[in-house]
């Protein structure tokens, strides 16, 4: 993207084969600086080429801190190990629903229980094969309320103790909660609990 003021280079060819490019003179002063030394340059071959991904429509993020969401990459963002890309190879799964589901209450509990600790700080890490077993109920039926879906995806993330008691989360999720079951009452004792949890995780981490 030109109107960026952090561009990414990469390519296949060897140094050999861009003696009269100027990528050249980059990929050496890169080497002056032992960019190719860096933990994942170095097992590249060549150090400067990137795996570029097709773009996902959807986003996980690798690490939670205090807030979780899964964002839906409409401006076809290349994504790396940071942000795990979720692909949809069922054409009759809707990407907005499914963007619905993996940001929902319930996924954030299975995050909270199935995940593990990483970096410190109360940070939590969903490997991938831990996204790639997330469940997914039959969201096609479904119809969500869009006015909640519009606040939601258009506001400030807010942190998971925070977000539980968001009332376009909570509209938003209704659907789902019928789907699954969950009437009112247990509705509140789950994000209870998932605040709690979220609370206790930080507070243990800031008194180590």
């Amino acid at each position: 993207n030109s109107e960026r003021s952090v561009q990414l280079f990469t390519t296949t060819r060897p140094k050999s084969s861009l003696q009269t490019t100027g990528a050249l003179d980059y990929i050496i002063e890169g080497e002056s600086l032992n960019y190719h030394k860096g933990s994942s340059t170095k097992t590249r071959n060549p150090w400067y080429k990137i795996r570029l991904l097709e773009p996902a429509p959807l986003l996980w993020m690798e690490i939670m801190g205090k807030s979780h969401r899964v964002f839906l990459n409409d401006a076809n963002i290349r994504h790396s190990d940071k942000f795990y890309g979720i692909y949809i190879t069922d054409q009759k799964v809707d990407h907005v629903k499914l963007n619905i589901w993996l940001n929902s209450t319930p996924i954030i509990l299975h995050k909270l229980l199935t995940s593990f600790n990483s970096l410190g700080a109360g940070a939590l890490k969903t490997p991938v094969y831990g996204v790639e077993d997330i469940p997914v109920p039959d969201l096609s039926e479904i119809e969500f309320d869009e006015e909640a879906y519009a606040e939601f995806i258009s506001r400030e993330i807010k942190s998971v103790d925070e977000e539980m008691n968001m009332e376009d989360r909570i509209r938003l999720e209704a659907p789902l909660m019928n789907l699954l079951g969950i009437d009112e009452e247990a509705q509140a004792i789950m994000r209870a609990h998932v605040a709690s949890m979220i609370q206790d995780r930080t507070k243990k981490a800031e008194s180590v």
